[in-house]
């Protein structure tokens, strides 16, 4: 059995994807933060709320061009 979470404030979310150095629209970090959710659900929803931020910055890095 999984616990239930409280659900994801996407207002909050998109506040703890970290803006860089160049501006980045808020768009962008919209998109990149449905992108992780989307990626949450086709992975069986298993992911902490943090966890899907973490996933949507890495996102956010790999678009910017800032992979590693």
């Amino acid at each position: 059995m999984t616990k239930k979470t409280a659900p994801l404030d996407l207002h909050e979310a998109l506040s703890q994807v970290p803006a860089e150095d160049m501006p980045i629209d808020r768009w962008a970090r919209s998109d990149v933060l449905e992108k992780a959710i989307t990626f949450h659900k086709n992975n069986g929803g298993m992911s902490q709320p943090q966890q899907v931020v973490a996933t949507a910055t890495v996102f956010l890095d790999f678009i910017s061009g800032e992979s590693k």
